[in-house]
Parts: C-alpha cells; structure tokens; sequence
C-alpha cells in the first residue's frame, strides 16, 4: 500500500513567535515592567495621546540610573504602590 502524496514536515522551522500579533498598545503594555509605568502609559493610550508617550515610559525596562532618578520623584515609582490615604 503506498502513501498518497506524503508532505514531508520541516522539524527544524521554528516560527518567530507563537502568539497572533497585537496591536502597539498591547504589545507596549506587555513589555513594561513597572505597574506605575504601566498604568500612566496605558492612560495616555487610553486617552489617545501615543504622540505624547516619552521615551522612559515606553521601554521595557529601566537602567539602574533611570531607577533611581524616577524613584526620587515618587517612592511608587520604585516598584510598589503606595496605600490610598483614609480619612
């Protein structure tokens, strides 16, 4: 019995990505570390100002320097968030 037309399958292709590709919001948002950065950079995609998104907040990840400096102007930019005030 012979096999009808057999297609030999390529084991070594690997493809770029497994995932369906996003939009740049989605794709920026994913890529961010940082809630703090992440959630002022989805508020200005939300509020369709990608023109006005700097640089800092669009990278995935912070240099040590960049830490620091951000972390001066607010200790929630350091990693964690800050409890709502009560009262």
């Amino acid at each position: 019995m012979e096999t009808p037309n057999a297609v030999a399958i390529d084991l070594h292709f690997r493809p770029s990505s497994y995932f369906w590709p996003h939009g740049l919001e989605k794709h920026l948002l994913a890529k961010i570390k940082g809630a703090e950065r992440k959630a002022a950079l989805k508020a200005l995609i939300d509020a369709g100002r990608i023109d006005d998104i700097p640089d800092f907040l669009a990278k995935s990840s912070l240099s040590e320097a960049e830490r620091r400096a951000i972390g001066k102007i607010h200790p929630a930019f350091m990693g964690g968030r800050i409890p709502a005030r009560s009262g």
